[in-house]
Protein backbone atom coordinates (compact mmCIF):
# COMPACT_ATOMS: atom_id res chain seq x y z
CA UNK A 1 0.00 0.00 0.00
CA UNK A 2 1.68 3.12 -1.23
CA UNK A 3 1.47 6.48 1.19
CA UNK A 4 -1.51 8.00 -0.60
CA UNK A 5 -3.64 4.64 -0.27
CA UNK A 6 -2.91 4.75 3.46
CA UNK A 7 -4.01 8.20 4.18
CA UNK A 8 -7.11 7.77 2.30
CA UNK A 9 -7.43 4.80 4.22
CA UNK A 10 -6.75 6.50 7.54
CA UNK A 11 -9.45 9.09 6.40
CA UNK A 12 -11.98 6.60 5.89
CA UNK A 13 -11.45 4.90 9.40
CA UNK A 14 -11.35 7.94 11.02
CA UNK A 15 -14.86 9.41 9.80
CA UNK A 16 -16.27 5.85 10.74
CA UNK A 17 -15.22 6.30 14.38
CA UNK A 18 -16.05 10.12 14.52
CA UNK A 19 -18.26 10.91 11.95
CA UNK A 20 -21.50 8.80 12.50
CA UNK A 21 -23.91 11.16 11.14
CA UNK A 22 -21.59 12.01 8.22
CA UNK A 23 -23.13 10.81 4.65
CA UNK A 24 -20.24 9.00 3.39
CA UNK A 25 -21.44 9.31 -0.25
CA UNK A 26 -20.10 13.22 0.10
CA UNK A 27 -16.78 11.85 1.00
CA UNK A 28 -13.18 11.93 -0.85
CA UNK A 29 -12.13 9.01 1.06
CA UNK A 30 -15.20 7.14 0.37
CA UNK A 31 -14.96 7.79 -3.50
CA UNK A 32 -11.55 7.19 -3.78
CA UNK A 33 -12.07 3.99 -2.13
CA UNK A 34 -14.11 2.89 -4.39
CA UNK A 35 -12.78 3.85 -7.49
CA UNK A 36 -9.17 4.92 -7.20
CA UNK A 37 -6.53 2.39 -8.18
CA UNK A 38 -2.40 3.05 -7.17
CA UNK A 39 -0.94 4.60 -10.11
CA UNK A 40 2.97 4.11 -9.06
CA UNK A 41 5.25 3.51 -12.05
CA UNK A 42 6.10 6.81 -13.35
CA UNK A 43 7.89 8.19 -16.59
CA UNK A 44 9.43 11.11 -18.17
CA UNK A 45 7.50 13.87 -20.17
CA UNK A 46 6.91 13.49 -23.67
CA UNK A 47 9.54 15.12 -26.15
CA UNK A 48 8.87 19.40 -26.57
CA UNK A 49 6.69 19.10 -22.98
CA UNK A 50 7.79 21.12 -19.96
CA UNK A 51 6.99 21.45 -16.42
CA UNK A 52 4.13 23.55 -15.54
CA UNK A 53 3.89 26.24 -12.51
CA UNK A 54 3.55 24.56 -9.07
CA UNK A 55 0.33 25.27 -7.37
CA UNK A 56 -1.22 24.38 -10.93
CA UNK A 57 -1.36 20.88 -11.36
CA UNK A 58 -4.66 20.68 -12.89
CA UNK A 59 -4.23 23.42 -15.38
CA UNK A 60 -1.01 21.68 -16.22
CA UNK A 61 -2.10 18.24 -16.49
CA UNK A 62 -5.28 18.85 -18.54
CA UNK A 63 -3.39 20.89 -21.19
CA UNK A 64 -0.43 18.18 -21.45
CA UNK A 65 -3.21 15.40 -22.10
CA UNK A 66 -4.73 17.47 -24.69
CA UNK A 67 -1.75 18.48 -26.43
CA UNK A 68 -0.19 14.94 -26.18
CA UNK A 69 -2.90 12.52 -26.00
CA UNK A 70 -2.41 11.40 -22.87
CA UNK A 71 -5.35 10.69 -19.83
CA UNK A 72 -5.93 12.92 -17.35
CA UNK A 73 -6.33 12.24 -13.57
CA UNK A 74 -6.58 13.62 -10.14
CA UNK A 75 -5.98 12.34 -6.56
CA UNK A 76 -3.71 12.13 -4.31
CA UNK A 77 0.08 11.62 -4.69
CA UNK A 78 3.01 12.46 -2.69
CA UNK A 79 5.65 15.29 -3.76
CA UNK A 80 9.10 15.78 -2.89
CA UNK A 81 8.75 19.31 -1.19
CA UNK A 82 5.68 17.74 1.33
CA UNK A 83 7.31 14.37 1.66
CA UNK A 84 4.94 13.83 4.88
CA UNK A 85 1.36 14.41 3.69
CA UNK A 86 -0.50 12.89 0.26
CA UNK A 87 -1.98 15.60 -1.36
CA UNK A 88 -4.67 16.17 -3.51
CA UNK A 89 -3.61 16.41 -6.82
CA UNK A 90 -3.60 16.45 -10.92
CA UNK A 91 -1.43 14.04 -13.51
CA UNK A 92 -1.78 12.54 -16.70
CA UNK A 93 -1.27 8.43 -17.68
CA UNK A 94 0.17 7.15 -20.57
CA UNK A 95 -2.32 5.41 -21.96
CA UNK A 96 0.33 2.97 -23.88
CA UNK A 97 3.12 2.22 -21.08
CA UNK A 98 0.84 3.26 -18.43
CA UNK A 99 3.22 5.36 -16.91
CA UNK A 100 1.90 8.24 -14.46
CA UNK A 101 3.17 11.54 -16.43
CA UNK A 102 3.40 14.92 -13.86
CA UNK A 103 3.25 18.00 -15.86
CA UNK A 104 3.97 19.83 -12.40
CA UNK A 105 6.26 17.35 -9.58
CA UNK A 106 9.34 16.53 -10.64
CA UNK A 107 9.27 13.88 -7.86
CA UNK A 108 6.23 12.76 -7.41
CA UNK A 109 5.43 9.58 -5.88
CA UNK A 110 2.31 7.34 -4.65
CA UNK A 111 0.00 7.90 -6.76
CA UNK A 112 -3.52 6.93 -6.07
CA UNK A 113 -6.52 8.28 -8.42
CA UNK A 114 -9.12 8.39 -10.66
CA UNK A 115 -8.15 8.72 -14.87
CA UNK A 116 -10.90 10.47 -16.53
CA UNK A 117 -12.50 10.54 -19.92
CA UNK A 118 -11.76 13.80 -22.32
CA UNK A 119 -15.52 14.71 -23.04
CA UNK A 120 -15.70 14.77 -18.76
CA UNK A 121 -12.36 16.56 -18.51
CA UNK A 122 -13.81 19.37 -21.09
CA UNK A 123 -17.39 19.33 -20.06
CA UNK A 124 -16.58 20.42 -16.55
CA UNK A 125 -13.96 23.08 -16.97
CA UNK A 126 -16.21 24.66 -20.10
CA UNK A 127 -19.31 24.56 -17.37
CA UNK A 128 -17.31 26.03 -14.16
CA UNK A 129 -14.90 27.97 -16.03
CA UNK A 130 -11.87 25.91 -13.87
CA UNK A 131 -9.51 23.43 -14.18
CA UNK A 132 -9.98 19.97 -11.78
CA UNK A 133 -13.10 18.01 -10.84
CA UNK A 134 -13.25 16.52 -7.48
CA UNK A 135 -11.78 19.16 -5.61
CA UNK A 136 -14.04 21.52 -8.04
CA UNK A 137 -16.66 23.29 -5.85
CA UNK A 138 -17.92 26.06 -8.70
CA UNK A 139 -20.75 25.38 -10.95
CA UNK A 140 -23.08 24.64 -7.92
CA UNK A 141 -21.13 21.77 -6.92
CA UNK A 142 -23.46 19.36 -9.34
CA UNK A 143 -20.31 17.95 -11.14
CA UNK A 144 -18.24 17.37 -7.39
CA UNK A 145 -21.04 15.94 -5.64
CA UNK A 146 -22.63 13.75 -8.19
CA UNK A 147 -19.64 11.94 -8.38
CA UNK A 148 -18.86 11.47 -4.96
CA UNK A 149 -22.35 10.12 -4.83
CA UNK A 150 -22.80 8.18 -7.34
CA UNK A 151 -25.33 10.04 -8.96
CA UNK A 152 -23.44 10.63 -12.09
CA UNK A 153 -22.87 7.10 -14.01
CA UNK A 154 -19.28 6.15 -13.93
CA UNK A 155 -19.68 6.02 -17.66
CA UNK A 156 -19.69 9.20 -18.24
CA UNK A 157 -16.79 10.14 -16.21
CA UNK A 158 -14.41 7.50 -15.71
CA UNK A 159 -11.97 6.45 -18.54
CA UNK A 160 -12.09 2.89 -20.06
CA UNK A 161 -8.23 2.89 -18.87
CA UNK A 162 -8.99 2.12 -15.32
CA UNK A 163 -10.23 -1.59 -16.71
CA UNK A 164 -6.83 -1.89 -17.09
CA UNK A 165 -5.41 -0.87 -14.23
CA UNK A 166 -7.27 -2.21 -11.90
CA UNK A 167 -6.23 -5.49 -13.88
CA UNK A 168 -2.72 -5.09 -12.39
CA UNK A 169 -1.23 -5.82 -8.99
CA UNK A 170 -3.09 -3.94 -6.75
CA UNK A 171 -2.16 -3.60 -2.71
CA UNK A 172 -5.52 -3.59 -0.95
CA UNK A 173 -6.85 -0.96 1.15
CA UNK A 174 -6.59 -1.94 4.92
CA UNK A 175 -10.62 -2.62 6.34
CA UNK A 176 -9.32 -0.63 9.56
CA UNK A 177 -6.02 1.14 9.51
CA UNK A 178 -3.40 0.58 12.71
CA UNK A 179 -2.91 4.43 13.94
CA UNK A 180 -4.15 5.85 16.84
CA UNK A 181 -6.12 8.52 16.02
Amino acid sequence: MNASQQFVATMRDAERMFLKSFDSHYSYASFFTRHAVAMNKVGPLPDKARHGKMGECYHNSTHLAIDHGLIYCEGYAVSGHVPCLPLLHGWCLNPKTLEVIDPTWKDGRDYYGVAFTPSWVRKVALSTKYYGIIDNWRGGDDYRTGMLSGKIKTTLWKHPVMRKLKLQPQPQLETETNSAL
